[in-house]
């Protein structure tokens, strides 16, 4: 038989230290995580170039048929790339709810491209939420971040999405964040149902 097929490893290999051992290789990477880095760089390069939302949708679509993923994994790193962009920790509590507003307002057709479902739009309401819970910046104007996504077009951030997180969130105790950020959300979501019942007494 053709033995010896282990002679063509370098001899030098024998002789690397035993810690070179715990590298991982390259292609051992989780398989999200590159997916996910190469959509945030792609959007990062769509803010500092202000390409248009055409152009980023097509390239992280291309990403997305090559790696075989969901519309909702586009999602998640597009709106977490938005929101670091905006660096809201470092602006005054006048200028987060415009920042927010004018960033939601550039790049919610791009958000809307993919979202094609309800379980999309619980995916990127799910994202708001997981970053607001940690950055006090953005709980402080996370009712202007729904507000925006809801006015950016229904089917970005539905109503009926809204107020179904709200609903879940009010069985959330008291003190928790999530129970915060419903609190910050009041105004927002009270001007929403009068809207839905001054649309039904029409």
């Amino acid at each position: 038989g053709k033995g010896g097929g282990a002679a063509a490893w370098p001899i030098s290999g024998e002789l690397s230290e035993p810690e070179d051992d715990e590298i991982v290789p390259e292609d051992e990477v989780v398989p999200g995580e590159t997916f996910f880095s190469e959509v945030e760089a792609t959007m990062q390069r769509g803010i500092e170039a202000d390409h248009t939302v055409e152009n980023v949708a097509l390239e992280v679509n291309s990403l997305k048929f090559a790696q075989n993923r969901t519309f909702a994994d586009c999602l998640q790193p597009l709106l977490l790339t938005l929101l670091s962009s905006l660096q809201l920790s470092t602006r005054t509590k006048k200028e987060r709810p415009r920042e927010i507003k004018r960033c939601l307002k550039r790049w919610g057709a791009l958000l809307g491209r993919f979202v094609q479902s309800q379980a999309d739009q619980d995916v990127l309401l799910a994202t708001l939420i997981s970053v607001a819970t940690e950055s006090d910046a953005l709980a402080d104007v996370f009712q202007h971040a729904l507000h925006a996504l809801y006015e950016c077009d229904a089917s970005v951030l539905s109503e009926e999405a809204i107020l179904r997180w709200a609903s879940a969130a009010e069985a959330a105790p008291c003190g928790s964040p999530t129970r915060a950020l419903l609190d910050s959300a009041a105004p927002f979501l009270t001007w929403l149902q009068e809207a839905e019942e001054d649309s039904e007494e029409d």
